[in-house]
């Protein structure tokens, strides 16, 4: 009897992830007791009860832009010296070097704030290696990165204490996918 409900288990999830009405993870989770609740989020925010999603987004912008600012008063330009002009020599990079750091980026990671998941760019390496590389070898030629790549999404990220406490949590930010490949042409000219 046992056998034959596993089996019966076996062939009733199958099914649902085969007919797509649920993701593989959905089911996983679903077995193993972590489904999420659908709960209403409430966070404290100094002396602030929140409930409204608007209100809430803008506790975590305040707290996650107070860190930026703070970080960026600290590192200054005394710490960093004048810029040396033509300090740094970087060579342009080809496009089979483009194609093959499409390939080597993990699917696994997080999109940006452009949205577009590595998957993607690893399916279309072909199509994007060559506007990519004409990209990156503009910014080693004239030294300009462009602004709409600076662009992150601040996600907030739960660090231990109180969930309702805007205190409680860290903002990490997701870059649009594109600049993990620029910043790894970056780091190995300069390594």
């Amino acid at each position: 009897l046992r056998i034959h409900t596993e089996r019966k288990a076996r062939i009733y999830y199958s099914n649902l992830i085969a007919e797509a009405k649920m993701s593989s993870w959905k089911v996983i989770n679903e077995l193993t007791g972590r489904t999420k609740k659908d709960e209403n989020v409430v966070i404290r925010s100094g002396e602030d009860i929140l409930f409204e999603s608007k209100d809430i987004a803008k506790a975590f912008q305040n707290k996650f832009s107070s860190v930026v600012c703070r970080q960026s008063h600290d590192f200054t330009m005394e710490f960093l010296g004048e810029p040396l002009i033509n300090s740094i020599m970087l060579h342009p990079v080809t496009e089979s070097d483009v194609f093959q750091l499409i390939n080597e980026m993990s699917i696994s990671k997080a999109t940006g704030s452009d949205k577009i998941p590595a998957k993607v760019w690893k399916e279309n390496a072909n199509i994007f290696a060559p506007v990519l590389t004409k990209l990156i070898n503009d910014v080693l030629l004239n030294g300009v990165y462009p602004d709409v790549l600076k662009i992150a999404s601040i996600k907030p990220i739960h660090k231990g204490g109180s969930k309702t406490d805007v205190n409680s949590y860290r903002g990490i930010s997701l870059l649009p996918t594109i600049n993990k490949i620029i910043e790894k042409i970056l780091y190995d000219q300069i390594e």
